[in-house]
């Protein structure tokens, strides 16, 4: 591991050289109070005699053969401030902002935004991961009626083009004052383990969600190739199962297959110490988690059959059958394998209905239902 301090646009600089986020990591998800502060430390550095300003500490590992860097930490913050680059270009071209420097426009997206020596038909510099990278690639190639609004990337570039555009400094005045921003640049050795470190640098558990370090822990790893094919086929749609809230299901997932129930602000340390002691090699680990999500989505929207059995599911939502979930996959996967009949699997429903009624008749406490189905 090598580490320097360095200003930030050194740091975009070069080419042939793009920052690649990593498909195990979150999307993009700065707020617009983040971004404020961000602008505010700005102009605080520019109305200043400082010569620079601590941004944060970037980590990288650079891909065999080439200048590509994968970010293992501060992808927020190079998103952020590469949507500032875009916002001061598009501003500047728009006639919306003045500029001493005729060609600092063009400098800023030949050097810091895009590489047009790149082999790949994708010039641009910055590749976040794939939600994003379409608003993101929109900011720079199309015209605003084509941006995607509903993007969080296309929101923090609004704010900031609105900024740019009101604070009535020039385009050399920003690009300057950006100029004082530095960072840590550390970069990874191919003996360095980018998990460990990841771990390390998020020990704190507040900036990621349980999920999100568990989706590194399974794809970071692997090969680029194989991160890709693993998501694709199998974290995304997990995702897309859970409605985007994988904490919840990891944790009904391991109730199932462990018979006990882990805190969710500890579902990582869980789920890791599980699938180390299990020695299950990662692909086939996350084929049996999308099978389960898949259950477990059918489950959370009654519609695991017929719709005599659907109403009835439908029912016991009404009591809370979140708590019961871990029994509904293991349920509904053993029911599928051995083709037990709609009437059985119907009679089984309604004996949990009958169950769990009368439990709140007689005002009997919810929370022994856990351990309850952890092991039915």
């Amino acid at each position: 591991m090598k580490g320097d301090a360095q200003p930030l646009i050194k740091f975009f600089d070069g080419s042939d050289k793009r920052f690649i986020i990593p498909l195990y990591q979150r999307n993009y998800d700065w707020k617009e109070e983040n971004c404020e502060q961000l602008f505010q430390d700005l102009m605080k550095l520019h109305n200043s005699d400082r010569k620079s300003h601590f941004f944060c500490s970037i980590v990288s590992s650079i891909q065999s053969g080439t200048e590509d860097r994968f970010i293992i930490d501060g992808q927020q913050r190079i998103t952020t401030v590469s949507l500032l680059l875009i916002a001061m270009v598009n501003a500047k071209k728009e006639g919306q902002i003045e500029s001493t420097d005729a060609k600092l426009v063009e400098k800023i997206f030949k050097r810091y935004l895009v590489d047009e020596y790149q082999e790949d038909e994708r010039k641009v510099k910055l590749k976040p991961i794939k939600k994003d990278m379409q608003a993101f690639d929109a900011l720079l190639y199309k015209p605003k009626d084509q941006y995607i609004k509903e993007s969080n990337v296309t929101r923090n570039y609004d704010f900031f083009y609105n900024k740019i555009t009101s604070v009535g400094l020039t385009l050399d005045e920003l690009f300057e004052t950006i100029k004082k921003l530095e960072v840590i640049n550390i970069r990874l050795d191919e003996d360095d383990d980018p998990q460990l470190i990841f771990e390390s640098l998020n020990s704190t558990g507040l900036d990621l969600s349980e999920a999100d370090k568990i989706r590194n822990y399974l794809l970071m790893s692997l090969a680029p190739a194989e991160q890709d094919d693993l998501y694709t086929r199998f974290w995304n749609p997990i995702e897309e199962f859970t409605k985007y809230d994988p904490s919840s299901f990891v944790r009904d997932y391991l109730t199932m297959k462990q018979g006990k129930i882990g805190r969710i602000d500890k579902i990582y340390f869980i789920f890791k110490e599980y699938a180390e002691t299990a020695n299950i090699d990662r692909a086939t680990l996350l084929e049996d988690m999308h099978h389960y999500a898949k259950i477990y989505s059918q489950v959370d929207n009654a519609k695991v059959g017929t719709d005599k059995l659907n109403r009835k599911l439908n029912q016991l939502r009404t009591l809370d059958s979140t708590i019961a979930y871990p029994f509904f996959m293991a349920f509904f996967d053993y029911a599928t394998k051995v083709g037990l009949a709609e009437t059985e699997i119907y009679q089984v429903l309604d004996v949990i209905e009958a169950y769990w009624a009368r439990r709140i008749i007689c005002n009997l406490p919810s929370n022994a239902l856990n351990k309850v189905f952890a092991t039915l």
